[in-house]
């Protein structure tokens, strides 16, 4: 399982591009459920299309934001790891509005504890300056993508002990 900040929409690309060759078709990245609701709620043909194409390009998989369908999604995310894939999650929930990293939801300490797989923190600096949700087109800049060894937790841990280990993690990659 792959826990990341999140900077831009060009995250998922840098991460895919950072990883070796092997590692980019096992990854599943986890994507808001909420930005299709269109899709999921009215079946609208545009948000069906940039849907399939994120489905299609980046083997991407909805995950809930709010409680409700957070226990399907865990299933699916369990799923993903049993048939050998390597689910990406930002944990944040949504992309930085200021640059700064915000605290993680407990959803990650929850998959990380009810899963039992590792956790790799990721670490991405430089693409909120490149492309932000404050752009409108992005532009050239140095972007870093740093990964940290793998983290495991027990069992009995709470999710939100396991969800701060996994900030510290990613904000000890940043030096922040």
């Amino acid at each position: 399982l792959f826990a990341a900040n999140h900077t831009s929409h060009l995250d998922t690309i840098a991460i895919v591009a950072a990883l070796p060759p092997h590692w980019r078709r096992l990854l599943a990245p986890a994507m808001s459920k909420d930005y299709f609701r269109l899709w999921f709620e009215k079946h609208s043909v545009a948000s069906g299309l940039q849907y399939f194409l994120a489905r299609s390009v980046f083997n991407t998989y909805p995950l809930p934001q709010e409680m409700s369908g957070v226990r399907g999604a865990l299933q699916y995310t369990g799923e993903l790891v049993q048939r050998g894939y390597c689910p990406l999650v930002y944990p944040e929930g949504r992309r930085t509005a200021d640059g700064k990293m915000h605290s993680f939801r407990p959803g990650i300490g929850m998959m990380a504890v009810r899963l039992q797989v590792p956790v790799i923190p990721i670490h991405i600096g430089g693409l909120f300056e490149v492309y932000s949700i404050h752009h409108d087109w992005p532009k050239r800049g140095p972007v870093q993508v740093s990964f940290g060894a793998p983290l495991t937790f027990s069992p009995h841990e709470s999710f939100a002990s396991a969800a701060e280990g996994i900030v510290k993690a990613v904000r000890s990659l940043a030096n922040e």
